[in-house]
């Protein structure tokens, strides 16, 4: 296993950990609302967490998954370093919530420990829409839009690589896909780069999203490797002109964008090299 920079796409080797159960948030576009999904029965003890991921071969550890990782963050930053701890390696979170001082300070620590290490700490903000966020989010517990890009600012005050995750983005008859140009405006001066992706649905998705067009237009291709071994029947929808003019946006406003998070750990790890020379 190795950590640090020198690393190139062919090499990126990624593991996932994440608590297990229902997640709190329950956002209306999540594939867990499948009939056929079936949650992992191991328990959230972090040292067993940590412990499933020794003969496993990776160079970088997602923390995310079907549920939020830091519905607690004082949880969450705690699996955090626990990975770290016994892995010593590159680490990507995601998340739809925020931390209060406390839990930033931890977090930055953990940053700058990485740092020395020659290792990378990937921070994703996943922000699914601006005025109509609810559409998706509909649960009072998960923060505004606002609130989330109040927080990004406070993760690049602290040197810590913030990514702006805006997916999944829908049809703008459903969603304006102005509101995420809105999202890039507000937050540009905040986020490294921006990963943005399209909604994918099976009939219980649809249904438990109100007004989500019907004549829409689905493309093939392959199943994430996640919901392949879940058995789930997805669908991806065709929003070329979508994910393009969100694309256009970001370069236009000198913010690298990628539809993946594998080509961003890239971009940076190589980033780093060249920082480091």
């Amino acid at each position: 296993m190795k950590g640090g920079y020198m690393q190139n796409r062919n090499n990126i080797k990624r593991v996932f950990a994440s608590f297990k159960g229902t997640c709190p948030f329950q956002c209306l576009h999540c594939y867990t609302f499948n009939s056929e999904f079936q949650y992992d029965k191991c328990g959230n003890n972090i040292d067993t967490i940590v412990k499933k991921l020794e003969d496993k071969d990776f160079n970088i550890i997602y923390v995310s998954g079907y549920t939020e990782n830091f519905f607690i963050p004082s949880r969450g930053i705690e699996l955090l370093e626990a990975l770290y701890i016994k892995y010593k390696c590159n680490i990507l979170f995601t998340t739809r919530n925020i931390f209060n001082s406390e839990n930033i300070n931890r977090i930055s620590e953990l940053n700058k420990k990485m740092k020395m290490n020659g290792n990378l700490l990937f921070a994703c903000i996943s922000i699914s829409a601006y005025n109509s966020y609810k559409k998706l989010e509909p649960n009072i517990v998960i923060p505004t839009p606002d609130e989330r890009i109040n927080f990004m600012e406070t993760l690049k005050k602290h040197d810590i690589l913030t990514i702006l995750t805006l997916r999944p983005v829908c049809p703008n008859e459903y969603i304006n896909t102005e509101e995420y140009l809105n999202i890039i405006d507000k937050s540009k001066n905040y986020c490294d780069a921006i990963i943005s992706s399209s909604i994918i649905v099976d009939d219980t998705i649809m249904k438990n999203l109100k007004e989500f067009p019907k004549n829409i237009k689905y493309i093939e291709k392959p199943i994430m490797n996640c919901l392949k071994q879940k058995n789930l029947n997805m669908k991806y929808l065709d929003l070329k002109k979508e994910l393009l003019k969100i694309k256009n946006y970001s370069v236009k406003n000198n913010i690298p964008f990628f539809k993946k998070s594998i080509p961003a750990i890239d971009y940076f790890l190589k980033k780093g090299s060249v920082e480091n020379l």
